[in-house]
C-alpha cells in the first residue's frame, strides 16, 4: 500500500534585515529588523545586532533589545547609521537567543559611495636642507575636489615651491606636491589639514572637512566617539 505525506513546514521565528542597497558618506540611511513569530504563543527575544568597521549609529543606541512578539504577528525594529568611509560592506545578521530562527540571508551587502582621500609626506634631508614630498591620493570612488594647507616649523624657511595647493583627483588619482626647506636645527615637520570637497556636498551648498585619522586622531576622535 503506498501512502502519500505531505510534509509539514517547521514553525520558526522569521528575522529579516534590510537596509538601502547605495548610502552616500556621512548621510544617514535606516537599517531595519523585522521579526515574525509564526508561533501559536508569545514568544521573548533577546537580540543583539553589530556593524562593520566605520559604519556607526548613535552613542546612545547600544543595538540590544529584549521584547516579545505576539502570536502569528511580527515586530520591526529599526535605527538609523551613516559610513565614515566609502566601500563595499556587509552587514551581519543580529545575534538572537534562541535555535528556532531562521535569517533571510546570511548578510546584508552595502555600497558606499563618496570620496577618500589619503596624505603620505615623506622628507629627504641633506644636511640643513629638506625636500619634501606630500602626496594626496583619491581612493574612494567618486571624484573630489582636495583643498591642502601644510605648514612648517618657526626654525624652517621655505626656499622654493608652495604649501597651500588645490586640486581635482578623480578615483585612484594621485598628486604630489613637492618643496624645499632650509631648517635650523632638530625639528619635527607638523601635519597637513586637508579639506575635501565632494560634488554632492557642493550640490548642497555645504562643505565638510573630513580629518583623516592618521593625521588628526584626537580630532577624529572626538567628533565620531
Amino acid at each position: 500500500v503506498n501512502e502519500t505525506f505531505k510534509a509539514v513546514e517547521e514553525k520558526k521565528i522569521r528575522i529579516n534585515k534590510t537596509t538601502v542597497e547605495c548610502a552616500y558618506i556621512k548621510e544617514r540611511f535606516p537599517i531595519k529588523i523585522s521579526i515574525e513569530n509564526e508561533y501559536n504563543d508569545y514568544v521573548s527575544i533577546k537580540m543583539r545586532d553589530s556593524l562593520p568597521d566605520n559604519i556607526v549609529t548613535d552613542p546612545y543606541n547600544k543595538l540590544t533589545w529584549t521584547f516579545k512578539v505576539a502570536p502569528m504577528s511580527s515586530k520591526t525594529i529599526t535605527y538609523t547609521v551613516q559610513a565614515l568611509k566609502p566601500g563595499e560592506y556587509v552587514l551581519p545578521n543580529p545575534v538572537v537567543n534562541r535555535s528556532d530562527v531562521s535569517f533571510g540571508s546570511n548578510n546584508t551587502s552595502l555600497l558606499v559611495i563618496g570620496p577618500w582621500v589619503d596624505v603620505e609626506k615623506k622628507v629627504n634631508v641633506n644636511g640643513n636642507f629638506v625636500e619634501v614630498n606630500l602626496t594626496i591620493k583619491n581612493t574612494g570612488n567618486e571624484s573630489v575636489r582636495v583643498y591642502v594647507a601644510d605648514f612648517i616649523p618657526k626654525n624652517a624657511q621655505i626656499l622654493s615651491g608652495e604649501l597651500n595647493f588645490t586640486t581635482t583627483l578623480d578615483v585612484n588619482q594621485s598628486y604630489s606636491n613637492v618643496y624645499t626647506l632650509k631648517v635650523n636645527g632638530d625639528t619635527t615637520l607638523p601635519r597637513a589639514k586637508v579639506l575635501f570637497v565632494s560634488g554632492r556636498q557642493v550640490d548642497k551648498y555645504f562643505t565638510e572637512d573630513i580629518m583623516l585619522p592618521d593625521y588628526f586622531k584626537e580630532v577624529f576622535d572626538s567628533r565620531y566617539a
